[in-house]
This record gives C-alpha cells, structure tokens and sequence, in this order.
C-alpha cells in the first residue's frame, strides 16, 4: 500500500518513487506511482501559471520544469515554460525552441504553439523555419494578424517583400488601427521596387514630410574600406593604438569577438582598414557593450575597457592593457573585473590626483537595479572601488553614463540615464565626493531614458546636456512621426540648456526635438563644418518586426535642429548602436562610423561607413583638428578642455569641447577636438585649460590644418 502523507510535499514524493522501483512492486503500484507523479506534475504546473501571473518568470521556469521532471510529456509544461523563456530574452531562446517543439511532439493540436516557436526561430534567425511555423498557425487560423505581421517581418528578412507586403495587407485589413502594420507594409512595398505612397489610403501612413536638406550626401564605403562587419552590434571607439600617427577603429558586438581595424592611411595614403584583432590577441569571444580607450597605466599607449553585462547575463567586464599593440586582460589584477550588469562606461580624473578614474552604469537587468560603481585610479595600475563613498552608486537601473564640467569649474560633473527613473547629475565637490542636484538643475526628463552627454549645442562656451529617451512601443513612434511632436512625456528625447548659473532649462521643444524614437544611442559633431554641432541618433528597439530609420539633427545655429537623415543619406531602417564621429582620413570633415545590428541572434546586420565628401565640394568650410598631450600623470589630457573664437568681435560665439572618454553608447569618440570654422579661414583665440588647471592661449592660428598642443611646451606643431 502507498503511503498517503504529504501530497504536495517532496517526502511523500520520494516514498512513492522509491516504493514503485521495488522488485516486489505490483503493476497496479507502478501505475498508482505514475498517477502520483503526473498529479504532482499538475500541481507544480499551475503553481508556475500563478507566478507567470505575477511576471515571476524565473520562479515560473523553476516549476514548469519541476513537471516536466516528473511528467516529461506534460505539454502545456512544455509549452509554457518556452514562453517564460522567450520572456527572458534573448539569451534563452534555443531553450524556448527545444521546449515548444517538445510541446508540439506531445500535442500539436494548437497552433499557439507553432506561432511562439516561430517568434523564437525568427529571433534566433532561422526565418525559413519560423515562415514554415507561421505558414502551419494560418492554415488553422487565417485570421491571425499578430501571426501574419510576424510572417510579414520573417519574409522581409528572407529578402522576400513581395510576399511580406501581401501577409502585411491580411494582417493590415484585420486590424487597420495598427500603425505598425500599414509602416511595414510600406517599408515592404518600397523594397519590392514599388512606390509606396500608390498603396491605397488604407494602407498607407501620411507621414508629414519634415526631412531638412542636407548641404550634402553621405557616401556608404564600409565594403570599400574594409570594414564591413556583421554583427549584433554595440560600442565602438577610436584611438592611434599602434602608435603610427592615424586613427584606429574597435567594435563590439553581443557574443561577437571584438573587431579592431588598423587605419593604413600613414602607410598607404589611404583611410583603408585591415582586421587587427587577431594579430593584437583582442578577438575576444564574450563580445562586449561599452568601448573605452584610454591609457590608464601612463604607458603613452591606449588600454581598452570593456563592459560586458548588460542584458546579456553574468560575465566580468575587460580591461585589456595594450602592451605594444598587443592586449592583455588585466581587469582582476586592476580591480575592475565587476560581474555586476555594467551596461556603459565613462572615465575621467574626478579628484585631479593625476590617475583616470572610471565610473561604471550598472543594473539595467537587475530588479530593483544594483549599484553603480566608481573605480578611483591608485598606483601601480590599480583601482579602488568608491562609489558608496563618493555618492555616485545610483540604483536607477542605470543605461547611460558620461562626464563633463557643466559649471566650468575645472572638476568633471557626471550625468547618469536610468532606464526606469529620471537621469540624474552629479555635481563634482571639488574631488570629495559628489552632489545629486538633479532636481535644483532642472534635469528630470525622461523618465524611460538611455543615453546622454554634454555637449554645447548654442556656442555660448558651457555645456548643455543631451539625453535620448527609449519608446518602447513602435506605435508610440509612429504616432509620434504622425503628429510632428512627442506624445509621451516619459520616453521622449530631452535638450537641456545650460543657463550658466547651476541650472538647466528643457528646450526640447523650441529646439525642434520633441520626438518619441527607439533610441538606444546618441552622439554629437559637426558634420558640415559650418561651427556648430550635430546630433546622430542611433535606434535599436529589440523586435524583430521594427524597422525604424536612425536619425541626424542638424544644428541651424540659430537654437534649432532640423532632420536631415534621408537627404544626409544615413536613414538606414536597421539597428544603429554605439555611433561614433571621426576624421580618419584627415581630410578635415567627419566621418560617421555605425554599428547596425540587434539584440537577438537573428538580427546580425551590416555595419556602415559613411565617409563625408564635404572637403570635396567647391567650396568647403573651414576646419581646425586640435590633438593635447597633457604632461601629468595621464598623457592624454582627458578632461581638457578648448574654446575657440573665430573672431575678436565681442559677441562672437564661442566654440567649446571636451576630450572625454565615454557618453553616448559607452563610446570612444575621436580623440582629436574637431572644430568646423564655416567660411572662415583663421581662428582669432584658442584658449586651452588642461586637466591639472594650467591654462594656454593660442591666436590667429590658420585653418584647415590639424595641429599638436603639448602642455609644457610652446607654440603647437602641424600634423600631417
């Protein structure tokens, strides 16, 4: 007789598992054991519905697979603890195919199940196998929108738009109040070589034509000069990493090894690239989000640092000491080997002790987020963590970090994004520790936010900050486009001006940037030279079915930016990431490097170059490129800063920039301060305050040059 204690209790189970595997057991025992662990099964099954109920998807996965131990052909097991792990996200989703085709095998009576395995094989790229999923789920059902706009996003990614605009016209017919459905149709017609303003009204979208000219087009040449990478992108940077005078390019990707491309232009007279990661040992596997270079050990070479968190589970992050052009990992022996969800990165000499410090944004995928980290620069290569002690460990679910000194006090500020909280800034205390005066500041906007970074949009000679907010939801987006302004406040983009005395005032929307976009990454230059800077906004939402344009705001000088994306020619509908702008090929305008790539393994594209032809036009605007060696203790002189006056007239504007490791994406941006003059042809004053407080001035130095500032000695020195 089975004993009858404990029946939902793993005492009572393991009496009568061990009871039915006695040799005297009866079959009608054994059966009675197997009712039990069915019933058993059934009861842990509805135990984890209850907890997908409270959106505990890691309890709920722990008791689906409890039943599926006891009763391996439990289905609904099967099926539900797939889509606890499509979910989860990305990192799970091979898991969520095994178990819903075990689902499918035990009963594949419903078609739900096909349509979530579907979902899970276009994630994971197989789109053949998820168009065959979708293709069973509408023989049974074929009037499943939500299943036909999948089979249309599966079919444009095969490179099949014909077919993928007719799925998207059922689909469209079914729920014509979904704006998303009539954008994909258009971006599917429009593919398939048709016009997509000819589909019939129901179809289509009215998008306002808002698109700004650009004085000129960019050209794409990533094949051409060898860096055409494949991947699911994030962070890039640039830095001269083996030391022969021209700028060098690292990318990462999710569960991508880094790519690192030398510049053969000193070589070659050419900005053409060649994959170095190899040869540098830095084709590191785990992939990575943030890139920072910056030379941390003082060796006059820079060092890599790299996040590696995010969402995308337990690793420690990397920092990579370039020892002549090859990278070792030091991060353990340094003290910077954090396992905490780091997501961006930004350094900076926050206690002007001489040593570069590091502030890592962790917690994104933390419930209740985790701390973030602040690691002070200590001798001999080392860090020590202070973010508790110096007030900066912000438990915000932090995406976006960056430095810079707003007040112009000669101490660098700090600027967090949170992704479910508003941003906050730090005022620097004179390198005791930091005040939150976000709310005295006036910086509170959104509260669903990203990215960010200082930058002076109106050449008034201080920093204003930038933050890009993260809509979600494409129909958010799209209606957005639709009524030409943001029309929800927690996840738009916001532009702070700075009003000199401690305070900010939010000039989104005087400044023409009162938008709702999928933005996952932002930077800032001038890419026309004419003096004042622009805004690239790279967008990135993880679903497979979004297809949104990135974006780039030009600056008009006059407190206003235009779009001028399409006529720029950088539009590109797929998922630009960490965006970074540079002059590798010294030709004086900027080049826009983009990461384009997603978050699930089926979302690996191509990345862009797109090298700017401004120097060729007839008649170019001026430029001035300004390279610092400090001669403290960080040769790099991150942290200096440099206003520029084109002329004496007392009102004349006031250019300023910052050498700044990290903001945006967690990015390198050019090392170099690349100033646009307009029709300028000499800039009058050249005021530089390096790191430690020193201050030089330089005047009526001649455009179109790039020139070397040394702090110890005088004068400057034109490079080639």
């Amino acid at each position: 007789m089975v004993p009858v204690v404990n029946r939902t209790g793993r005492t009572y189970l393991a009496l009568a598992l061990a009871f039915a595997a006695l040799p005297f057991a009866t079959a009608s025992a054994q059966d009675a054991a197997a009712d039990i662990r069915k019933q058993e099964a059934e009861a842990h099954f509805q135990h984890g519905l209850r907890m997908v109920g409270l959106r505990n998807n890691d309890r709920a996965i722990e008791l689906f697979q409890y039943a599926i131990a006891l009763d391996p052909d439990h289905a609904g097991a099967h099926f539900y603890v797939g889509l606890a792990y499509i979910q989860r996200g990305y990192t799970s989703l091979r898991r969520a195919d095994h178990h819903l085709s075990r689902a499918i095998a035990v009963d594949g009576s419903n078609p739900r199940q096909y349509h979530w395995r579907g979902i899970a094989r276009l994630r994971l790229g197989d789109y053949p196998a998820a168009t065959a999923d979708f293709e069973v789920v509408l023989r049974e059902t074929p009037d499943s929108a939500t299943t036909l706009r999948a089979l249309g996003a599966a079919l444009l990614r095969m490179g099949a738009p014909g077919p993928a605009a007719a799925a998207l016209r059922q689909a469209a017919d079914l729920e014509p109040e979904l704006l998303e459905t009539r954008w994909n149709l258009m971006v599917a017609a429009g593919r398939a070589g048709d016009d997509p303003d000819t589909l019939p009204e129901r179809y289509r979208l009215d998008i306002p034509d808002r698109g700004a000219a650009s004085p000129f087009r960019f050209e794409e040449v990533s094949a051409e000069i060898g860096i055409e990478r494949w991947s699911r992108a994030r962070g890039s940077g640039w830095a001269d990493f083996d030391g022969d005078g021209d700028l060098d390019l690292v990318a990462l990707g999710i569960r991508d090894p880094h790519a690192l491309y030398r510049n053969g232009l000193v070589e070659d007279g050419a900005a053409t690239f060649t994959p170095a990661a190899l040869d540098a040992a830095l084709f590191d596997p785990r992939g990575g989000w943030s890139a920072l270079f910056f030379d941390y050990d003082r060796d006059g070479d820079p060092d890599l640092h790299v996040t590696r968190d995010g969402w995308d589970g337990e690793d420690a992050n990397s920092l990579y000491r370039n020892d002549g052009g090859r990278f070792v990992d030091v991060a353990a022996a340094a003290g910077v080997a954090s396992k905490a969800d780091g997501f961006t990165a930004a350094v900076a000499d926050v206690n002007r002790d001489g040593l570069l410090d590091l502030y890592v944004a962790n917690g994104v995928a933390t419930r209740g987020g985790a701390p973030n980290e602040l690691f002070l620069g200590a001798p001999e290569g080392r860090f020590v963590e202070r973010g508790e002690a110096m007030g900066v460990a912000d438990h915000g679910r932090s995406v976006g970090s960056a430095f810079g000194d707003y007040d112009g006090d000669g101490w660098p500020d700090l600027l967090v994004v949170n992704f479910f909280d508003g941003p906050v800034l730090y005022r620097n205390l004179e390198g005791a520790g930091f005040a939150d005066v976000s709310a005295q500041a006036g910086i509170a906007a959104p509260h669903e936010g990203f990215v960010g970074f200082f930058f002076d949009y109106d050449n008034d000679g201080w920093l204003d900050v930038f933050i890009v907010g993260f809509t979600s939801d494409m129909e958010t987006a799209l209606q957005s486009q639709l009524e030409g302004k943001a029309v929800h406040e927690g996840s738009r983009l916001a532009l702070y001006r700075n009003d000199r005395d401690g305070t900010f005032t939010d000039v989104t929307i005087e400044a023409g940037l009162s938008w709702n976009l999928g933005a996952m990454a932002a930077t800032s230059g001038d890419y026309d030279n004419d003096g004042w800077q622009d805004i690239f906004i790279g967008v990135g939402a993880p679903p497979m079915e979004r297809f949104e344009a990135n974006r780039l705001f030009r600056n008009l000088g006059d407190g206003t930016f235009a779009d001028v994306s399409a006529s720029a020619g950088v539009d590109d509908l797929g998922k630009g990431h960490g965006a970074t702008f540079a002059d590798p090929d010294h030709d004086g305008d900027l080049d826009l490097f983009v990461p384009i790539g997603g978050a699930f393994p089926g979302d690996r594209q191509r990345s862009r170059f797109y090298r700017n032809p401004a120097s060729q036009l007839p008649h170019p605007n001026g430029w001035l490129h300004i390279l610092l060696r400090a001669s403290g203790l960080h040769p790099d002189a991150v942290g200096a800063r440099v206003a520029l006056r084109v002329t004496d007239a007392p009102q004349a504007p006031v250019q300023l920039q910052e050498v700044v490791v990290g903001g945006g994406f967690g990015v390198t941006p050019s090392p170099i301060l690349e100033f646009g003059l307009g029709q300028h042809q000499t800039v009058a004053e050249v005021t530089i305050r390096w790191p430690g407080g020193g201050h030089r001035v330089l005047r009526n130095v001649p455009a179109n040059q790039r020139i070397l500032v040394i702090e110890d000695e005088p004068g400057y020195q034109v490079l080639n």
